[in-house]
C-alpha cells in the first residue's frame, strides 16, 4: 500500500499477524506461482535452476500447509511426485528429476505432516 507524505510516495508494509490473514493472499497467487515454477522446471535443463524451482514448490507446500490450504498442499506434493519421474536418457534432464526425488524425500522425512495422505 502506498501513501503520500509531503508530496512523496512512501510504501507501507503490513505484516499478517495471524495465518488467517495470509490465506487469502496465498489463495489468490499460490496456483499461479505453482504453475510458473512448474513451467520453469520443465523448460530448464540446468540442474541449479531446476533446484531453485523445486525449493520454491517445497516452500509453497509449507505455506499451503501453514495456512490450511489442503488443495494447494496436495498439488505441491503431486508436482514433486510428477517431477521425480523421468523417462529421458539425457543425463542433465535425469539429474533434475533426481533432485526432485531428493526434495520429496527431504520434505517427507523432515516435515512428514506436509505430505499426509498425498504420499504416493
Amino acid at each position: 500500500r502506498s501513501v503520500f507524505q509531503k508530496n512523496k510516495q512512501v510504501s507501507v508494509f503490513y505484516a499478517a499477524a495471524h495465518r488467517a490473514h495470509a490465506r487469502p493472499m496465498l489463495d489468490s497467487v499460490g496456483w499461479k506461482i505453482l504453475e510458473a515454477l512448474g513451467q520453469s522446471f520443465e523448460a530448464t535443463s540446468h540442474a541449479g535452476a531446476a533446484l531453485v524451482c523445486l525449493e520454491g514448490v517445497a516452500a509453497l507446500t509449507r505455506l499451503a500447509s501453514a495456512t490450511h490450504n489442503p488443495e494447494l498442499r496436495k498439488a505441491g506434493v503431486a508436482f514433486l511426485v510428477k517431477a521425480s519421474k523421468s523417462d529421458s536418457p539425457r543425463p542433465l534432464v535425469g539429474m533434475k528429476h533426481m533432485e526432485a526425488v531428493l526434495m520429496l524425500l527431504e520434505l517427507a522425512a523432515l516435515e512428514g505432516y506436509l505430505v499426509q495422505e498425498s504420499w504416493p
